[in-house]
């Protein structure tokens, strides 16, 4: 699984991204489901990040008011380059998952010989 680092108050933190993270994001929102986000919203972008956090490592101390900080300008700015951090694990995710359960278009034959 691959790792990457984000940096929230100073403090790096590894972040990664899984089954384990999609479900995590699902457990911090109550229910709320993965694949209907639209991470429009800080709330969103932070509950990723901390599930990043958790599927990197479960015993990370990471909280959200850690993300938040001091709830001003810089604050919201870790958490744009920590969700673009994890986005792009996400997108690593599924492109190399997509690649090896795509099904495989069947043989020529096969297709006209079913046809027939």
């Amino acid at each position: 699984m691959k790792q990457k680092e984000i940096t929230i108050n100073g403090k790096q933190y590894a972040v990664a991204f899984s089954l384990q993270t999609i479900m995590g994001y699902e457990e911090i929102t109550e229910g709320k489901s993965f694949f209907e986000a639209s991470f429009k919203t800080v709330k969103e972008q932070v509950a990723l990040i901390v599930a990043a956090a958790f599927t990197a490592d479960e015993k990370t101390d990471i909280s959200v008011d850690d993300i938040l900080g001091a709830k001003n300008l810089e604050a919201y700015k870790q958490i744009a380059d920590a969700f673009v951090i994890v986005s792009e694990l996400m997108g690593y995710f599924f492109k190399n998952t997509e690649a090896d359960t795509k099904p495989k278009a069947p043989a020529e034959e096969e297709s006209q010989g079913e046809k027939n």
